[in-house]
């Protein structure tokens, strides 16, 4: 692949871990501009992929939509061996966003449950269970979500870039299935230390919002309006 347009790609989502959005927003740009000018179908499935796993960061399902659009359309892209697998994930995620939930994180789930023995690249498992849980989120299926949170804090390599998220997220799912108060808190702190070591600001501010709001509607419930 060519390292530049692949470098740019994972800049632009350790640019938004790092709290910096509009730069990494640029570089996702930069990364698709040049991969555009190349004849590589890796390179440019690359560039594409990691443009959706920014998306999903930034809860920009437009952009998600037209990127999978994208890829749809090249035939030489779609024939790299951890696109096919990428893509069927990806459907399913869109199925999610088009209210077909059910089917959408049942397939999301296969892709994950096709690379438990062998991951085309590294922590290919993991961004899909990125992916699952934010469909879980948009679907309103708690148990599933921290199902999700599980494979993300369990997996290997992978685990790590995302594991204050995954904390985060289930503790929001733990909270609406009405887990104690305590729990919910000792999940965002655990994720609020993570977050504050790896130096990933977007997802230390996230925990801390998710903390505040969830405190305070505890307190709405202990004690009226």
């Amino acid at each position: 692949m060519d390292p530049k347009v692949v470098c740019l790609s994972r800049l632009g989502n350790t640019l938004w871990f790092l709290g910096h959005t509009v730069d990494a927003v640029d570089a996702r740009d930069a990364a698709l501009r040049l991969a555009a000018e190349l004849d590589h179908p890796a390179t440019g499935s690359t560039a594409r992929w990691f443009a959706i796993m920014l998306a999903v960061e930034l809860r920009d399902w437009e952009s998600i939509r037209r990127y999978a659009a994208d890829l749809a359309g090249r035939a030489d892209e779609l024939e790299v061996k951890p696109i096919q697998t990428n893509m069927r994930a990806l459907g399913g995620f869109l199925q999610v966003l088009d209210g077909n939930a059910g089917r959408g994180l049942a397939r999301i789930r296969r892709s994950i449950d096709a690379l438990k023995d062998e991951e085309h690249a590294p922590g290919h498992r993991s961004c899909i269970a990125r992916m699952l849980i934010e469909a879980c989120r948009i679907a309103g299926d708690a148990p599933g979500g921290i199902a999700a949170a599980e494979v993300l804090l369990g997996d290997g390599a992978g685990a790590p870039l995302w594991r204050a998220e995954a904390l985060r997220m289930r503790a929001e799912f733990l909270a609406s299935l009405g887990a104690p108060a305590d729990q919910v808190a000792a999940e965002l702190d655990e994720a609020l230390v993570v977050a504050r070591r790896q130096g990933a600001r977007a997802l230390e501010a996230r925990a801390a919002d998710t903390r505040g709001t969830l405190l305070e509607r505890s307190r709405v419930h202990a004690h009226g309006p």
